[in-house]
């Protein structure tokens, strides 16, 4: 006759509570928030490189004259996954960031330059109308280039004017 061997108790079964506090204790501290530690921010605020890989993400987007529905399809996911990350409100996992990478024709590394100091080109882009502006400004050649500037220039006298 084979014995029949007693396991311990599964610590971690939701239908074992273990004394004192145990594994019920620690996962009732999971399911009630994060603990703090130099990642995860408790009041609400995004990380700050979440954030920067967002600018980034956004303005490279706009001067490849995409919309976050075009990026989305390219990547596999919807427009708003897209919208999250761009905010900094969802991380994009390092597999969704090489696509992303790949669909925008740049480097992964891209994303994280600047991280020691500002980019001061990215924070002279307000909106989309400055970002897509310098698109179609680097897309002119020369001659036009200088029509299109002394017309803004010509456009900014006239503002008084009126």
């Amino acid at each position: 006759m084979a014995s029949t061997r007693q396991l311990p108790p599964d610590p971690f079964h939701p239908y074992h509570a273990p004394k004192n506090g145990g594994a019920a204790s620690w996962i009732s501290q999971q399911r009630s928030g994060p603990v703090q530690n130099e990642h995860i921010e408790l009041d609400g605020m995004t990380h700050p490189i979440d954030k920067h890989v967002g600018t980034r993400l956004r303005h490279a987007r706009w001067m490849r004259g995409k919309t976050q529905q075009d990026l989305g399809e390219a990547v596999g996911c919807k427009f708003q996954q897209i919208q999250k990350y761009e905010t900094g409100a969802n991380r994009v996992s390092a597999s969704r960031l090489w696509d992303i990478a790949k669909a925008l024709g740049l480097p992964i590394t891209y994303f994280f330059e600047g991280t020691d100091q500002p980019d001061p080109m990215l924070s002279t882009f307000p909106d989309r109308g400055s970002a897509e502006l310098l698109r179609i400004w680097m897309s002119l050649p020369g001659r036009q280039k200088q029509a299109l500037l002394s017309l803004a220039k010509s456009m900014t006298n006239m503002e008084g004017q009126e």
